[in-house]
């Protein structure tokens, strides 16, 4: 039988993904800042998905398809800012804050779903 191996890194990342959800019920949301690559990344899922929804191939989409593309655009568009930060000013990497943008995305398309959903059902 075979075995199915996750590299250390992977199983890390996985299991600090997940638990990140715990800083929403936090001090450390507001004091970190979290708030901010949240509610930033949030409104930048909005807009990038607002015109996506002009296409028809678009809105007819699973709503976990729209998931999974906004919160890995939203995850990439926030590691490139954290990694611009500590190169250019030798700011320390925060894996929270990317996976703070990424939660903004997953929230962003599910806000344009409800959206299409209210849109659609008048």
């Amino acid at each position: 039988m075979k075995q199915f191996i996750i590299l250390p890194e992977i199983k890390n990342w996985i299991k600090t993904y997940i638990t990140g959800f715990r800083y929403f019920f936090h001090k450390d949301f507001i004091e970190e800042n979290y708030i901010k690559h949240f509610l930033y990344s949030v409104l930048i899922g909005i807009l990038l998905l607002s015109p996506l929804c002009l296409l028809e191939s678009f809105r007819e989409t699973q709503l976990i398809f729209k998931i999974i593309f906004s919160g890995i655009i939203l995850y990439a568009i926030n590691w490139i800012r954290e990694d611009n930060k500590r190169t250019k000013y030798k700011a320390p990497f925060s894996q929270l804050d990317i996976n703070f943008g990424s939660y903004g995305g997953i929230i962003s398309a599910i806000l344009i779903q409800t959206i299409l959903w209210l849109v659609e059902i008048k």
